[in-house]
């Protein structure tokens, strides 16, 4: 009895530890489901993926905390590593991203599985990267696709998607109200030839486009409504007006100053 009864304990002990190892080991390689909600995703990994980190830890900062989930075709221990570097650089720099948690997956952009795996149904926005592949545009439309699938039909979010070639822009627009496309290459393109005609341009955009120091700020208040332009313009403080967003989503630049804004108009402002 008493050996039948160590053969039964040495079974059970040897169920559970191949059990726990089974889920550990499930648990390294990403392929748990993520249960954060409202949170960033980003499918794809390239060297933009910590610009894109750093960018999001500005923007959050008054905020408090926020949570990205990367899906890429890479491990998810190696991914770990090279983003938890890059956070110790730049603490180094007292450039620390405070505010940013990362949650690792493991898997291919356009496989229905793994993109369920990111929660998009509840993510509050999600951005697609090229990952320098040679026909990565027709891996994000596979993507974009199966993201519609996954969500039921549509896109519960906003979708920026990187692409390379500009006879794709258009197509890829088709599939969902909710996309929105950026080219870096033609992007690149005109900042150098604008900076060429009027150096330190870039510097001016990159101050106002970026997160870090002055940015553009899209606000609606009370206090504007029924006012002019000029009145506006001359009521802020520390702030420069440069235009009105309208409900239908119309944009007015240095609108005319006896413009009367709305309630439902927000103001532009660099800030």
């Amino acid at each position: 009895a008493a050996l039948f009864g160590i053969l039964i304990l040495s079974t059970l002990i040897g169920i559970l530890t191949t059990g726990i190892e089974s889920k550990l080991n499930s648990l390294r390689r990403g392929k748990s489901f993520v249960l954060e909600s409202n949170h960033i995703v980003v499918i794809g990994w390239s060297s933009k993926i910590f610009s894109i980190l750093t960018q999001l830890s500005h923007a959050y900062e008054k905020k408090g905390k926020f949570c990205v989930v990367i899906l890429a075709d890479m491990d998810k221990v190696e991914m770990e590593h090279k983003i938890k570097s890059q956070i110790a650089r730049l603490n180094k720099q007292n450039k620390g991203l405070k505010f940013l948690k990362t949650v690792c997956r493991c898997g291919e952009a356009n496989n229905l599985a793994d993109l369920e795996m990111v929660n998009p149904t509840n993510a509050k926005s999600i951005i697609i990267i090229r990952d320098g592949q040679n026909d990565t545009d027709s891996l994000n439309f596979k993507t974009s696709l199966a993201l519609r699938k996954v969500t039921g039909g549509r896109l519960p979010c906003q979708l920026v998607i990187e692409m390379s070639d500009p006879m794709n822009i258009d197509a890829i627009r088709h599939i969902d109200t909710k996309i929105h496309v950026v080219n870096p290459g033609d992007l690149i393109a005109r900042v150098l030839v604008q900076a060429t005609r009027e150096p330190g341009l870039s510097d001016v955009y990159d101050e106002i486009l970026s997160f870090d120091g002055e940015e553009i700020y899209f606000t609606k208040s009370a206090d504007t409504a029924g006012q002019s332009v000029v009145d506006v313009i001359n009521g802020l403080q520390g702030t420069t007006f440069i235009g009105i967003r309208k409900k239908n989503g119309e944009t007015l630049l240095n609108p005319d100053h006896n413009l009367i804004i709305k309630d439902d108009d927000e103001i532009i402002t660099i800030a």
